[in-house]
């Protein structure tokens, strides 16, 4: 009898790598994380390692499968057009009162994703404040990227940006690019 493996899935899930200094109290960290509902767990993926400075560790920060549906990055996808919807319902034939229904239950749908999406953001920020006033690290970088296989695939990082606390809002987080160390620190 023959065992025929079956091709392991394909990941295609966002993941967010929290960049911080070997010297950073970790073990708080990880508490710290617990409490706003995520976990840093080492990770082990050398194109990261090799990007960032000799003396920082990456850890993922997901307490669950991956971070699909984060608020990090949110403001770089496609938003919702009315217009262009309506249009393709009309081409399929749709009547106009079911379109208005459809449109309405994906509008109610959209509020909801919107609300949870400023929780999100909201639990990052709690996060990285409480994490660098409690001096449990200098700073945060956060790195977002869309993984297409294994979470040890390569990738390039094509930048990084510096936020201070002061000047930190909901929308240093949603507006985060992927592939970019958005690093969140008390000064410049």
């Amino acid at each position: 009898m023959r065992v025929v493996s079956e091709p392991r899935p394909l990941i295609v899930c966002h993941f967010i790598t929290a960049i911080l200094p070997k010297y950073a109290n970790i073990q708080q960290l990880e508490l710290l994380a617990t409490k706003h509902g995520m976990r840093l767990s080492p990770q082990v993926n050398l194109s990261i390692s090799q990007q960032i400075k000799p003396d920082e560790l990456p850890f993922l920060t997901t307490a669950g499968h991956c971070d699909c549906g984060t608020s990090l990055g949110s403001d770089h996808q496609q938003s919702f057009d009315i217009a262009r919807e309506s249009e393709k319902l009309r081409k399929k034939g749709w009547s106009e009162s079911k379109i208005l229904r459809s449109l309405g239950q994906k509008e109610r749908g959209l509020l909801k994703s919107q609300e949870k999406l400023q929780a999100d953001a909201q639990r990052w920020q709690d996060f990285i404040v409480s994490a660098i006033r409690f001096r449990y690290t200098p700073y945060i970088g956060l790195l977002l990227h869309l993984y297409h296989g294994s979470l040890d695939e390569q990738f390039a990082i094509t930048g990084s940006n510096i936020t201070t606390l002061a000047s930190m809002s909901h929308t240093s987080l949603t507006g985060m690019h992927e592939n970019v160390i958005q690093e969140f620190r008390t000064h410049v």
